[in-house]
């Protein structure tokens, strides 16, 4: 009798788990729906603008997230000045393999004896057509003054006198502003560090706010005034505003953090409207390097992880599923179908950066390795070099649960009336309500890894990013809502 009840069990889980596999769609369906993904700013490493060739070479981090390199980049982008970039792996994120030492190899070619941690490095174009020793300046605001020299036709900084006044005295306030953010990041600031911030934070936000006499801007030269409601400082993107821009993404991301900043909502960005209303205005799409900018969760992750803090970041639970559902509603179908084409494209967004080595696509169009990733990957959430969790996470079974809360992840991003629930039941049904539950906090440690081009997968922009979270969310809620009923 025990034997028939075990084969009978054993069928219908087998049947079960055929039925998800069928009504599931394979990744090769998906992605033949998905279709390519959208062409990205930051794959185009040679942006010449209308001209025959680069003028200006910049060296920065593979992983594209140093602040001081970013703004130099966002200062190119703003000034449409002919430049390709380099990008060498900084120590920390340094892989072993080919790749990384081709990287190394060729910057010790370009630039004998430094180091590549210190980037950024800018080298302009020669008249022989090669490139000339890198400018001595190294901070982001004594490169754009070199710049600003070297391309006055760009007009990096304003020529009218009374703007150039404004600018240059923002610049040279732009040090103790710096200084301040990093006095408060660490976890362990003091009374002395916080009053220094909002300090700085204020003079700022009065300044973009038009409240300041520094900030008034009267017609100068000609110039139209500049509405006191404008979101860039002098009317349009400028040079001050593209190197504003990444300390903003720290001070709205890592300051009210309480491991990595000071804990405290009342030193959010929200606190400084002007300031939070530059930085939205940078991240719509009408503006010219909106690509380029990050986001909280990116930006926190790469905090957490630089500092080694990941260990003592919890993973949340999934959300209510209703709250999932109206953050993936929110996404704009422009956004949800690049992050379901770059999500089958590539493996289900993580390939590559596997928990381990073994797992590999088993047949083609089966992401593995990225299951594998989701399942065991060490983040935000996870502790590192803990082995035998990291075993039991990553047995095949498990993987193939994740595998399949990815395809109903890629399959919602891409049909707005798909059956989530429907899914999720049969994953529970198919794979066991344990494996389902490991399946639903892998996706939500995916969500909290997923970064805007810096994070994983590395090669989303800002707004597939967050509709590719919004709807991992979705998909793990589901999961968790159908093993609690």
């Amino acid at each position: 009798m025990v034997a028939v009840l075990a084969w009978s069990t054993s069928l219908t889980i087998a049947s079960a788990l055929a039925a998800t596999q069928t009504s599931m769609s394979t990744w090769a369906d998906l992605a033949a729906r998905a279709g390519a993904p959208a062409p990205r700013l930051f794959d185009e490493t040679e942006r010449l603008h209308g001209a025959d060739a680069p003028r200006v070479r910049l060296w920065h981090d593979a992983a594209a997230w140093h602040p001081f390199a970013n703004q130099v980049w966002l200062l190119l982008e703003a000034a449409r000045i002919p430049h390709c970039r380099a990008v060498v792996p900084l120590s920390q994120y340094r892989r072993p393999g080919p790749r990384d030492d081709a990287r190394l190899a060729a910057f010790a070619d370009a630039l004998p004896g430094a180091n590549p941690n210190g980037v950024p490095y800018v080298q302009l174009a020669t008249a022989a057509g090669g490139w000339g020793p890198p400018l001595r300046e190294r901070s982001a605001v004594a490169l754009l003054r070199a710049l600003d020299r070297e391309f006055p036709e760009h007009g990096l900084l304003p020529r009218a006198p009374r703007r150039r006044a404004l600018c240059d005295e923002l610049l040279a306030r732009y040090a103790d502003l710096q200084k301040a953010l990093y006095g408060v990041l660490g976890g362990k600031s003091t009374a002395a560090a916080r009053r220094a911030y909002a300090a700085r934070m204020d003079a700022w936000d009065a300044c973009y706010a038009r409240e300041s006499d520094l900030a008034l801007c009267p017609d100068d030269g000609g110039e139209a005034p500049v509405p006191r409601d404008a979101p860039f400082l002098l009317g349009s993107l400028g040079a001050i505003d593209a190197l504003l821009l990444p300390l903003l993404e720290r001070c709205e991301a890592n300051v009210p953090h309480a491991v990595v900043g000071t804990g405290r909502e009342k030193l959010a960005l929200g606190r400084w409207p002007a300031l939070a209303r530059l930085l939205a205005a940078a991240r719509r799409d009408v503006c010219p390097i909106h690509a380029l900018l990050g986001d909280p969760t990116t930006t926190l992750g790469v905090r957490l992880a630089v500092t080694g803090a990941v260990g003592r970041q919890p993973l949340p639970p999934p959300p209510p599923p209703d709250a999932a559902a109206a953050a993936a509603a929110a996404a704009a179908p422009a956004a949800r179908l690049d992050a379901a084409a770059r999500l089958c494209a590539n493996g289900a967004a993580c390939a590559g950066l596997a928990a381990s080595r073994v797992f590999r696509e088993t047949s083609a169009g089966t992401p593995t390795r990225a299951a594998g990733f989701a399942a065991a990957g060490s983040g935000t959430g996870r502790p590192r070099g803990d082995a035998a969790a990291r075993k039991k996470a990553t047995g095949a079974e498990t993987v193939a649960a994740v595998d399949d809360a990815l395809r109903a992840t890629a399959a919602a991003l891409l049909d707005d009336g798909f059956a989530v629930r429907r899914a999720a039941e049969g994953i529970v049904e198919a794979r066991g309500e344990d494996r389902a539950r490991a399946a639903a906090e892998a996706l939500v440690f995916l969500a909290e890894n997923t970064g805007a081009r810096r994070g994983v997968p590395r090669d989303m922009d800002r707004e597939p990013a967050e509709a590719f979270r919004a709807h991992l969310r979705l998909v793990g809620a589901a999961l968790a809502a159908c093993c609690d009923s």
